[in-house]
């Protein structure tokens, strides 16, 4: 047993010694043989590029941009400089046109020897605004009031003007009204105009018409409305109902001691000769209501 152990100290004290030394302990790392091979493969790959600034100039206009938004700029403000330029003209011609009316106007209300105020009267328009004429559209205006006073009945003849619509369909409404004042027209309230397509195309749907049967031509020629139909249709007996088919372009409103007669959207011509000749027609119209009042009692 001795001799055995002793034969084996030599070989377990060399296996010492080599553990022990510097040589003996790197020799099997592999770490170090690694780590030359791994740095040479790093220095094969081509260095990273720096992150590459962004560039405004890619996204700034070019002169042909610049040209280009310059010249439909130009073009933009050359249009709307005309658009107003003619605005004002328009308004300018229109002005004008009002200003030469109402003095041939006053020239025709001296030629007739009757009273004339250019820039009308508000308390008649505001005791005319019950009249449904009177209730259309924005911008009333009540101009070129002719006045006619008698002691049976009081005419005032005027330009009366609305603006209906917004933008390109916008309107101005302008017609000569003679309004007709009596404390004899006592007479239902009604409105009566000339009678048109849509109308017919209402009366289909329902919209209110007072025709009669036995005077189709004034039924055809016009249009009747009235909150008193009955009395409405009463009133209108066939004498009167032939006056108005002989005149089948006017407007008529009508209430309790005044009446509205015009032609829708048409002025009279600032001469004494038609304006003598509408003033006549409203007074044959309060002639007419009269005597069918008479053969009313």
């Amino acid at each position: 047993m001795t001799s055995c152990s002793c034969g084996s100290l030599p070989a377990l004290l060399l296996a010492v010694a080599l553990l022990a030394s510097p040589a003996g302990a790197a020799a099997p790392s592999s770490p170090a043989v690694a780590s030359p091979r791994i740095a040479f493969h790093q220095e094969d790959q081509a260095p990273a590029e720096p992150p590459r600034e962004r560039d405004h100039r890619e996204h700034e206009p070019t002169k042909d941009d610049r040209i280009g938004l310059v010249i439909a700029l130009s073009i933009n403000a050359v249009v709307i400089t005309l658009i107003i330029a003619i605005v004002l003209i328009v308004r300018r011609v229109q002005k004008k046109r009002a200003e030469k009316r109402t003095a041939d106007l006053q020239v025709v209300a001296a030629d007739l020897k009757l009273e004339f105020r250019d820039r009308g009267d508000a308390s008649l328009q505001q005791a005319l605004s019950a009249f449904p004429l009177f209730s259309i559209g924005r911008a009333r205006k009540l101009t070129n009031l002719f006045v006619a006073d008698t002691p049976d009945l009081k005419i005032n003849l005027f330009d009366y003007q609305y603006t209906t619509g917004h933008g390109k369909h916008k309107r101005i409404r302008r017609q000569t009204v003679a309004a007709v004042q009596s404390q004899a027209l006592t007479v239902p309230d009604f409105v009566m105009r000339p009678e048109g397509r849509l109308d017919r195309v209402g009366s289909l749907l329902g919209r209110q018409d007072i025709d009669f049967d036995d005077h189709p031509a004034f039924s055809k020629a016009f249009v009747l409305q009235s909150t008193v139909e009955s009395e409405t249709r009463e009133f209108f007996d066939t004498t009167l109902l032939d006056y108005f088919a002989e005149h089948g372009t006017i407007s008529f409103e009508a209430a309790a001691g005044t009446f509205l007669y015009f032609r829708r959207w048409q002025y009279v011509a600032a001469e004494t000769e038609p304006l003598r000749d509408f003033l006549g027609e409203g007074y044959q119209a309060y002639q007419a209501i009269q005597e069918r009042l008479e053969r009313h009692d």
